[in-house]
């Protein structure tokens, strides 16, 4: 992989992983205790990324990349996971 596929990927994958979060929040609020303590352990991993600005780095290796993408998998289970939980409310 080239530097821009490299980077044009790290933009997009941290684009969905954003929005993950945003719609995990929004369920978030009738979720357990454990469910909660679970997502501040992922979101702690996100906040990384934006402080080290992978959105927009220059730098965004193949391993960053990988690293955002299996964060983004984690992130959709646990959405799933959350969204069944609260629907059975």
């Amino acid at each position: 992989m080239n530097t821009e596929t490299i980077r044009g990927k790290a933009q997009e994958t941290f684009a969905t992983l954003t929005r993950l979060r945003d719609e995990i929040r929004l369920n978030l609020h009738l979720a357990s205790m454990d469910a909660r303590v679970r997502w501040e352990q992922m979101e702690a991993e996100l906040i990384r990324f934006e402080r080290a600005g992978v959105a927009a780095a220059n730098t965004a290796s193949a391993s960053t990349q990988a690293a955002m993408e299996d964060l983004a998998e984690r992130f959709k289970k646990f959405r799933t996971t959350l969204t069944e939980k609260v629907g059975k409310h």
